[in-house]
């Protein structure tokens, strides 16, 4: 499996946490049974998830300090979930460059989000990656 596809597991498992749900590490295997995690992929996602935890508050307000207008109830959940996951990889994961962080996010927004996510998702980023 691919970075790539690594990281949109993550983002779904963050969204699932949006609705207050988490799925335990040993049951992703069965969540996503038609994808083949590796350890590999298993220990990023565990990352993202764990940096997101011990940092939400931070995460969440640098969200907040880079949207202008818009309180995080009012961002669409897949929005903020994709912007939880760039700002974990640009501020926490050392091996993921801020540039590939804010790429791989406005790609997953076209996936995802509704028409303007991107040049949201993009600006938001922008504002993050200059105050870190």
């Amino acid at each position: 499996m691919s970075r790539t596809e690594a990281r949109e597991i993550a983002f779904c498992l963050l969204f699932e946490r949006s609705y207050n749900i988490q799925t335990p590490p040993e049951k992703y295997k069965d969540l996503f049974e038609d994808v083949e995690l590796t350890e590999k992929d298993i220990e990023y996602i565990n990352e993202v998830l764990k940096a997101y935890d011990a940092n939400h508050e931070q995460i969440d307000e640098a969200i907040s300090s880079n949207s202008r207008n818009w309180r995080l109830s009012r961002i669409p959940r897949a929005d903020l979930s994709i912007l939880r996951l760039a700002i974990c990889e640009m501020m926490y994961l050392s091996d993921v460059p801020v540039k590939a962080a804010i790429n791989e996010a406005i790609n997953l927004s076209k996936l995802y989000c509704e028409e303007g996510g991107p040049s949201f998702i993009n600006g938001v980023l922008d504002g993050c990656m200059k105050s870190i």
